[in-house]
């Protein structure tokens, strides 16, 4: 007895916000429920006050009930908050009872608790605006309790007694506006609520359009995040959200891009390229940006080096003010042979920097490029989300420059990705086994459209020697590329291989592609097609494959082909294709000495029957001759070559 007068109102109400400040809702119960019984009404007003932040005057009945709650839950905190916000004053409470004057982390605190309890209150609170008030103004470091925060945010719009959800243009200004610890909370919140939406466990609120989402600097902000101290208890729970729902932005080859960046910050770069200028952050605001811009749009490739050697020397994150300039006079001067001769350097520094912005601004680099190497049209990050195969049309007129052929296929390699997402994402909330099906197949179809595609692109044999040089580096990054995509998904190498391709690329992809391996476990299902040019095409491969890949397998499939090849006559389906099977005679003979006699045979039962008297008439002589002499010529190298090895 005596508490309330022992202690003034001033001293409780320190105690309370002391209290609250350091998460002690539970003393703040018992300590009301000690005022309670000191007859103190003042003091039970202050403990709602102090731990919801809500102003309401209490009437007798309202007191009786408040006193019933204190003494039952003085030790469930939760529930006693959830039973104080039924009782009639606060359930009929309006925006304006929301208290200001209660300190932004004491809100912080208690607002979960006026969300989880929302459906009792019969008019809603401006909880939106509170929200958003409470997220622009957070600092560094990031309270835990403001991600609860934003997960219970999320979670009452997704209820059936749904609150509104932040609305987009607040969330846009503060992503445009504020300071950085409130930026990344805002995307927290953004991505958490889309995430929610898609994966089918918020059916009462809308997702975010994707158009949007890919519009803010999501890696801009993550990677300050990673390399910035403060952001600990943020920087994990944001990222797993990006990767569900962009994943493109997490690929594992961008990944290892950035992890070679962070490794060779601070190293020197080659005299030979660089004139041996050090790779530092050091100089990085000497030149203004104005400057640099004005030597990107010059005419001398003196200048233009110059500022990229400046731009090179510069963090990531300081380099995005120049994206457009270094994008066009990168691209500029890779198309002038002259300017590229006068100054080699040009293209390699080109090739570092837009590897680091692309850490940094995928979305905005990718569409410059492309756009930038296709005078005339402009191409939106939506449109190659919905059709990345339109990339492939920008690889093929960069082909003459392995540095910008490389960026494209980075691009592509993005761009895919996100397809795959934006597909998966679509038809997440699908339980039908059909769409599922029919989204795998889609998918394949796609990357196998994108190889064949690539493969076109190689065709093209230059007759001058500098240009087949740079033609070869081009097959090099073009092969890497669909190693790649055999390697995420390896049907897709088997799709191709019956698809079929020039037979004079076939030796191109067993040399520069390694997981061509692979399709020694489908030979055997290929050769035996009723298709004549896929069984041509399956004894080509086979006859190269087989020969670099040694396996016990290999030599199955290889007598399959032997086989094949016996029974080659005149005037059947194989007969036209002969000479171009024979080669493969050759490399399984010598891959395999084994069947050395298994491949003379062969070859002797063809030849004669091309010149036997089982030669139908509509074979012209020549053409019986022709076919003969080829078996001869294969027949005696073999020979040959076991006599040599012989001896």
């Amino acid at each position: 007895p005596g508490l309330h007068a022992t202690l003034g109102e001033q001293r409780i109400c320190q105690i309370f916000a002391q209290l609250q400040d350091q998460g002690g809702a539970e003393q703040c119960a018992q300590l009301a429920t000690l005022l309670y019984l000191d007859s103190s009404m003042s003091g039970i007003v202050q403990y709602v006050h102090q731990v919801l932040g809500l102003d309401a005057k209490l009437d007798h009945k309202s007191v009786r009930q408040l006193s019933d709650i204190l003494l039952k839950n003085q030790l469930d905190p939760q529930n006693t908050v959830n039973m104080v916000l039924q009782l009639r004053p606060w359930r009929r409470a309006r925006p304006a009872d929301l208290c200001p004057s209660v300190s932004c982390m004491r809100r912080v605190l208690s607002t979960p608790a006026l969300l989880r309890a929302g459906a009792a209150l019969r008019s809603p609170l401006a909880l939106d605006q509170w929200t958003v008030e409470l997220i622009s103004h957070v600092e560094c470091p990031i309270h835990p309790e403001y991600l609860a925060l934003c997960d219970e945010y999320v979670a009452a719009s997704a209820s059936k007694h749904r609150l509104p959800p932040i609305s987009q243009d607040s969330l846009s200004e503060i992503v445009a506006t504020a300071e950085p610890p409130a930026k990344l909370l805002a995307l927290y919140y953004i991505f958490s609520q889309n995430v929610g939406c898609l994966a089918g466990g918020n059916k009462h609120s809308t997702a975010f359009p994707h158009s949007w989402l890919d519009s803010l600097p999501t890696k801009e902000l993550l990677t300050l995040a990673e390399t910035s101290p403060g952001y600990a208890e943020l920087v994990v729970p944001l990222t797993s959200l990006v990767v569900a729902h962009s994943p493109a932005l997490y690929a594992v080859s961008s990944l290892l891009v950035e992890e070679d960046l962070v490794q060779s910050s601070g190293a020197t770069l080659p005299a030979a390229v660089y004139g041996a200028v050090p790779l530092t952050a050091g100089d990085d605001h000497v030149v203004s940006t104005e400057h640099l811009i004005e030597q990107l749009a010059g005419p001398s490739t003196d200048s233009v080096a110059q500022a990229l050697l400046h731009l090179s020397c510069m963090p990531p994150t300081a380099q995005v003010p120049l994206l457009e300039s270094f994008v066009r006079a990168g691209i500029d001067v890779s198309r002038d042979p002259v300017g590229l001769v006068e100054d080699e350097r040009i293209e390699t520094l080109f090739r570092v920097i837009w590897t680091s912005m692309a850490t940094i601004c995928p979305h905005e680099l990718s569409v410059l490029t492309i756009n930038a190497i296709q005078p005339g049209q402009h191409v939106k990050h939506s449109t190659l989300v919905e059709n990345p195969v339109l990339i492939v049309k920008a690889c093929n007129l960069s082909r003459r420059s392995p540095v910008l052929l490389g960026c494209m296929l980075n691009i592509l390699g993005f761009y895919l990705n996100a397809s795959k997402a934006r597909l998966a994402m679509n038809l997440s909330d699908s339980t039908d086994s059909q769409q599922s099906e029919a989204l795998a197949a889609l998918l394949l179809t796609q990357d196998s459209a994108v190889v064949q595609m690539l493969l076109e692109i190689c065709q093209d044999e230059p007759e001058m020697a500098e240009e087949r040089a740079t033609h070869q580096q081009a097959l090099v990054l073009i092969c890497d590329t669909i190693h790649k995509f055999f390697v995420e998904t390896p049907l897709l190498i088997k799709l191709v291989s019956f698809q079929g391709y020039p037979t004079q690329l076939v030796p191109v992809m067993v040399q520069g592609v390694p997981s061509m391996h692979m399709c020694i476990d489908f030979i055997p299902e290929l050769i035996l097609q009723p298709s004549p040019k896929q069984k041509v095409f399956g004894v080509i491969l086979a006859g190269l494959v087989c020969a670099k890949y040694r396996l016990p397998k290999s030599l199955e499939a290889a007598k399959l082909v032997i086989d094949l090849l016996a029974t080659t006559q005149p005037g059947s389906d194989l007969a036209p294709y002969l000479l171009e099977m024979l080669p493969s005679a050759k490399h399984l003979s010598s891959a395999f000495p084994s069947l050395v006699c298994n491949v003379v045979a062969a070859l002797t039962k063809v030849r004669s029957m091309f010149l036997g008297q089982c030669v139908p008439a509509c074979l012209l002589v020549s053409e019986a001759t022709a076919a003969s002499d080829a078996v001869t010529s294969v027949y005696d190298e073999i020979v040959e070559n076991c006599i040599l090895e012989a001896l």
